[in-house]
Order: C-alpha cells, then structure tokens, then sequence
C-alpha cells in the first residue's frame, strides 16, 4: 500500500501542535464509495492525535486513482 502523503511522518498535530501522534493503516468500511474493489474497501492510513482527537485519514495511492466523476466523486470548487 503507497500513499501519496507519508502520514507516518506527521510529527505534530495540526490541530493543537500537539506530539502525541499514532498511526495505523488497514481496510475499513466503505469510505470512499466508488474507489474500493469489488470484494475490499479502499486501504487507508489513520494519523490520531491522542491529545486533542484529532483524526485524519488518508487514501491510498490506488484508491485515489479511482476518485473520478465515473465513480460519483464531484470537486467541491
């Protein structure tokens, strides 16, 4: 699984500028509808900030390729 952006190498939460950063890649339920595969969710990795709970996810390299108006993405400008 790529990423476009390491998110493991986030050391400081944007939120609170807090250090208190996890992280944890893996499938879960169907985020990005129209970017999984037929029998899996997209892969994402989780970047949480134990300090203020500040959660953010980031889509994998092949899920992004599959973020297109044929799939129901729209941009939001």
């Amino acid at each position: 699984m790529t990423f476009p952006q390491d998110a493991s190498a986030q050391t400081t939460c944007p939120e609170c500028r807090g250090d208190n950063l996890y992280t944890r890649g893996g499938h879960g339920p169907d985020l990005l509808p129209g970017a999984s595969g037929v029998f899996a969710s997209a892969e994402m990795r989780s970047v949480v900030c134990r300090d203020c709970g500040l959660v953010r996810c980031y889509a994998s390299s092949e899920a992004l390729e599959r973020i297109t108006p044929e799939n129901g993405w729209r941009k939001t400008r």
